[in-house]
């Protein structure tokens, strides 16, 4: 008996082996925007190719970066291809991957500043992780470069918005030691 439990312990690795082996990794692709005369304005779709032999389940992240691969700001992360209805955002023709499929993601170029960029997406299945980039930049030119006296989402996600306190409270700050100089009796005796 020990041996029969052997043999088939033994088979369960090989296939679990095999199996891992045989996997095949996903496909993506961006289509759009990736052609070097693309000027976007306001609401965009990004749009992309993605298959999987296997059909396995792929999850997206979607990304804007100033050079092709760097994956600079997030778009979209741990987006489900699979449950394309639910987010608004998001369309597929179809969640059957083993043929490749076309995948638009809705956003709204308002949130970058304007500038040169590329489209970098991930897709990943069970077992691995496939990325693409758009084959060239393309401009955002939505023609303001600053919002409500600040730099746009851009600079909140470089960690600048420190330095929007420090002015902000920098001249508040000024304005109450005036007052409370002058609440106190110091008006320059």
């Amino acid at each position: 008996m020990v041996w029969f439990k052997k043999i088939v312990f033994e088979l369960i690795c090989l296939i679990a082996i095999t199996g891992m082996a045989f996997a095949t990794a996903p496909t993506i692709a961006v289509t759009a925007p990736s052609d070097d005369a693309n000027y976007l304005i306001g609401t965009q779709s990004i749009v992309f190719d993605v298959g999987d032999a296997d059909g396995e389940v792929l999850d997206a992240n979607i990304y804007i970066s100033t050079s092709a691969g760097a994956h600079t700001y997030a778009l979209a992360t741990d987006l489900n291809l699979n449950q394309y209805g639910v987010n608004a955002d998001l369309d597929c023709d179809s969640n059957v991957w083993t043929t490749p499929r076309t995948c638009h993601y809705v956003w709204d170029t308002r949130i970058i500043l304007d500038g040169n960029y590329y489209i970098d997406v991930s897709i990943a299945d069970n077992n691995s992780i496939e990325e693409d980039s758009s084959d060239n930049d393309f401009a955002i030119t939505n023609g303001v470069t600053y919002w409500a006296g600040w730099t746009k989402l851009q600079d909140l996600q470089q960690k600048n918005f420190d330095v929007f306190w420090a002015e902000f409270l920098g001249a508040f700050g000024v304005l109450m030691l005036v007052l409370m100089a002058y609440q106190f009796g110091f008006k320059g005796r």
